[in-house]
């Protein structure tokens, strides 16, 4: 009975641990959205705003947004402008 409470209080443990750095990740990972949602030249200086608060008020939904829609189209077009370039 005792090894079987210790097994699971380990598990638990263990659990709360791979939960500690899924949240500092997405932490990291937001702060890291808004900083480029910030220094990025947008078209116009409404959609910055759009951004910034799609990022603080949707969070991890914001962030998963931004990423796909802007961060990644960002850095392809970037990389085929120094293809060209070559």
């Amino acid at each position: 009975m005792l090894r079987e409470l210790l097994l699971l209080g380990g598990i638990g443990i263990l659990l709360m641990f791979i939960l500690l750095a899924v949240i500092i990740f997405l932490v990291i990972a937001w702060i890291w959205m808004i900083v480029d949602c910030l220094t990025r030249n947008f078209k116009q200086g409404s959609e910055r705003i759009a951004w910034l608060l799609v990022l603080i008020f949707l969070n991890i939904i914001g962030l998963i947004l931004y990423y796909f829609i802007v961060f990644r189209k960002g850095k392809s077009s970037s990389n085929n402008r120094r293809k060209r370039r070559k």
